[in-house]
């Protein structure tokens, strides 16, 4: 890995790469942060071979509503006939999911690789409601020529979500990407099971350390909790040989927000070497647009300290997770404001629907 970075390094040198380009060069895949189609076919043009997966959220589902029937939105004609052609289905429940996927199957058009999309987030704590939600979306790609190996699924990670990609990826070789990551609980929890795929936040691990120390910033990249926190998590993943990819989403500027948005990329250039990130469109650009050789990489700095530091055969069990995990306030506080988040606005979704649905 140190071998690869240092002729990563060495070849940025030689040939003028951009850092998007540079962090590509370092082994990283890029999946885009976005629901919006016409953004991403703008960024997938402008950075060609660059974009190879798409992240999707009930955020960016959720926004098809207020797109339907826009005259300044330039996918507001697909926004609205996706959005009543999933209005069509049977129960609300259905319609969110179709929804979901034919936004997917939108994207699935332009990018090559992954399309992640999120099981009803009301669902995070019910093992079998999420199994089904999640075969079910898995049969609306199938039914529309997209394999399963394309899709991964998301589930937050609560312990009945993990429960839940465990089944599907053993029983059904569903792949599940495990969201709203905050601390290292739920990533040893994931790490141990070899689930696909993983997304920590540090942005939102930073926001709460800033909070609590009233700070508005830290130092140095090094010094930011977010960073240390997936640092410590491919270092886990490492130490136990799990095959569980770590891909860190949500971004923050670690050293303060400028005018000039000068720090805003910090957190990604101090993961660089990441196997995977989730970058939006406008940090995708930073990057592109930016020749600023990258000092820093993922395999080095400060760690979030380990609290398992020996991994046995046996899993993390309920009551293992469960407590390690109510010890760690961020992780606890930052869970429960995401998933609320998400919840609230699935219910607002879901309003909109059965709105339509009473038109109709």
């Amino acid at each position: 890995m140190f071998r690869l970075l240092f002729l990563a390094s060495c070849l940025q040198s030689v040939v003028s790469l951009n850092q998007l380009q540079a962090l590509i060069s370092q082994g990283t895949s890029i999946s885009i942060d976005s629901g919006s189609i016409s953004t991403i076919r703008e960024v997938t043009t402008r950075y060609p071979n660059t974009i190879s997966d798409a992240t999707t959220n009930p955020l960016f589902v959720a926004q098809i509503v207020s797109k339907l029937d826009s005259s300044s939105d330039p996918d507001s004609a697909l926004c609205t006939s996706l959005f009543k052609t999933a209005c069509k289905e049977k129960s609300t429940e259905l319609a969110i999911d179709k929804l979901s996927v034919l936004l997917g199957i939108e994207i699935s058009k332009i990018v090559p690789g992954f399309i992640s999309t999120e099981v009803d987030p009301r669902l995070s704590f019910s093992v079998a409601k999420q199994v089904e939600r999640a075969r079910h979306i898995i049969s609306l790609y199938e039914a529309s020529n997209i394999a399963k190996s394309r899709v991964l699924i998301k589930l937050a990670a609560t312990w009945e979500g993990i429960q839940a990609a465990t089944i599907l990826k053993e029983d059904y070789e569903i792949q599940c990407n495990l969201t709203l990551i905050f601390g290292m609980t739920q990533a040893v929890a994931c790490g141990q099971r070899n689930l696909k795929l993983i997304s920590p936040f540090p942005g939102r691990v930073l926001d709460y350390h800033n909070d609590i120390n009233d700070r508005e910033f830290v130092a140095s990249i090094d010094d930011d909790e977010g960073v240390q926190l997936v640092k410590g998590i491919n270092k886990a993943f490492a130490e136990m040989s799990s095959s569980t990819i770590n891909m860190p989403a949500s971004w923050r500027p670690s050293r303060g927000a400028r005018d000039d948005g000068f720090y805003d990329k910090d957190e990604i250039l101090g993961l660089s070497g990441a196997t995977k990130m989730t970058i939006p469109s406008n940090f995708l650009e930073r990057l592109g647009d930016s020749e600023k050789k990258i000092k820093y990489s993922i395999h080095e700095g400060i760690f979030t300290p380990n609290p398992h530091p020996t991994f046995s055969p046996k899993l993390l069990t309920e009551e293992e997770f469960r407590l390690h995990f109510n010890y760690d306030a961020c992780a606890t506080s930052k869970f429960s404001e995401g998933l609320t988040a998400f919840c609230k606005l699935t219910d607002e979704l879901e309003n909109a629907i059965e709105q339509e649905q009473a038109r109709s």
